[in-house]
């Protein structure tokens, strides 16, 4: 069965999940697996985790950006802003493997790791504001200093 984390802004108060669904694809898994109705018996819950929405990943890109910004500004006095295109290429990287992770690790490799060597040349620092923007292939980011 498919499953993602849906986080507290995007849990919902309906179940997507239908009765008929219950029926035909997660008790013969359940049965599958445990052989046993006693075994199954026990289970006293099941919590199902749905893929994210675009509208989801892009709110986790913008977070996982938020949290970068404010680590700048509180660790260096370096103020980050970005395109909005940069947050529809991140949550583009997104991989149902790996969760919300993946979006993270993305943040990490294409920004946080430019930044960081960006601050260890001098190029930038205290008093500093970069624009993030992408690439002309789209499948990167540059950084502006402003």
């Amino acid at each position: 069965i498919n499953a993602e984390y849906m986080g507290e802004k995007g849990a919902s108060t309906v179940d997507p999940i239908s009765a008929d669904f219950r029926e035909r694809v997660v008790q013969p898994k359940l049965r599958e697996h445990f052989k046993r109705d006693e075994f199954i018996g026990r289970i006293n819950e099941i919590l199902y985790f749905l893929p994210f929405t675009q509208k989801e990943l892009q709110e986790l890109a913008i977070r996982e950006l938020d949290k970068w910004k404010q680590n700048a500004h509180k660790r260096h006095g370096i103020d980050l802003t970005w395109d909005e295109d940069v947050v529809a290429m991140l949550a583009g990287a997104y991989n149902v493997r790996y969760g919300a992770r993946s979006i993270q690790h993305e943040v990490e490799r294409k920004l946080v790791s430019k930044l960081a060597k960006a601050h260890e040349r001098d190029q930038i620092g205290k008093g500093s504001t970069i624009r993030v923007g992408l690439t002309a292939d789209g499948e990167d980011v540059n950084l502006f200093k402003s």
